[in-house]
């Protein structure tokens, strides 16, 4: 995957909501709290649909000319440490699309919108952080 600068990155900027995906439906997807991928500066994140909640750690690039990220995550299912993957493409119409693999487990095909607060800014929403190190200064 080629390098990306710092506009691809920015693209995903803020949390974004999973509105579907192949083998989950909404109710199961939001047991927790409404299902989410939020990007933060530097590359991590977190993540969080049925009772996953895990941080995240992006690469940035391209597909097609459209703005992609690929990212693993490491966190908790129900009590059980769980990790996987992800990819997800930003496609015309402003939604991301892509599919997760969950180490061991089941893999799906998502869908996912920026998510608005009714004021129109990305509302917080609460997951597991990331417990990669931040690079040294």
């Amino acid at each position: 995957m080629p390098v990306a600068d710092r506009t691809t990155a920015t693209a995903f900027g803020g949390t974004w909501r999973i509105m579907s995906t192949d083998l989950w439906d909404t109710d199961a997807l939001d047991t927790m709290q409404p299902a989410f991928i939020k990007f933060d500066d530097e590359s991590i994140g977190s993540f969080g649909m049925i009772v996953i909640s895990a941080g995240i750690d992006c690469r940035f690039g391209t597909r097609d000319g459209k703005p992609l990220v690929e990212f693993t995550f490491d966190g908790d299912d129900d009590g059980h440490p769980c990790t996987g993957r992800a990819w997800g493409v930003i496609e015309d119409d402003g939604m991301i699309r892509g599919r997760m693999f969950v180490h061991l487990g089941d893999d799906s095909g998502f869908v996912a919108e920026r998510a608005r607060a009714a004021t129109g800014r990305t509302p917080r929403v609460s997951a597991t952080k990331s417990k990669r190190p931040r690079p040294r200064r």
